[in-house]
């Protein structure tokens, strides 16, 4: 199954609409966030997209920052998690030094989609783990670890 955002239950974090139509959504608690980490369809994918592979270990100085692969929110929609904080998928139309990127999950997504309908995939999708890994490993470049 394509999956890509973590939803929780819409209680465990309490967003509202604010009058002007924007809505402001609780922090997440740090179990929320390592529930997610553990066990969303990019578990193994976790610090992939920025610095080293496997790690999360960039700042907000960093380029690609944004598409490091954790658990961020709200990106996807309320009460949700994302893979990636700002990519192509969430802002078509980036400006600045943003790296127009889909993120490694999305693309793994992509890629996985492709071999369906093609039979077969190269490239990037060679270093995605498509079948993903299991729970406790994780995927450098294109191996589960």
């Amino acid at each position: 199954m394509l999956n890509q955002c973590y939803i929780l239950n819409p209680q465990e974090l309490s967003c509202s609409l604010l009058s002007f139509g924007a809505y402001n959504c609780n922090s997440p608690s740090q179990q929320l966030v390592e529930q997610c980490m553990q066990n969303s369809p990019w578990h193994d994918l976790i610090g992939n997209g920025c610095g080293q592979d496997g790690v999360i270990d960039c700042n907000e100085n960093d380029l690609n920052y944004p598409l490091e692969i954790r658990c961020w929110q709200p990106v996807c929609a309320l009460n949700s998690f994302g893979s990636v904080m700002e990519g192509i998928m969430s802002n078509h139309n980036v400006i600045g030094n943003l790296p127009r990127n889909f993120g490694k999950h999305n693309e793994r997504l992509i890629c996985k989609k492709l071999k369906e309908l093609t039979g077969s995939v190269r490239g990037i999708c060679s270093n995605l783990c498509l079948n993903g890994c299991a729970r406790g490993q994780k995927c450098i470049s294109g191996v589960c670890q």
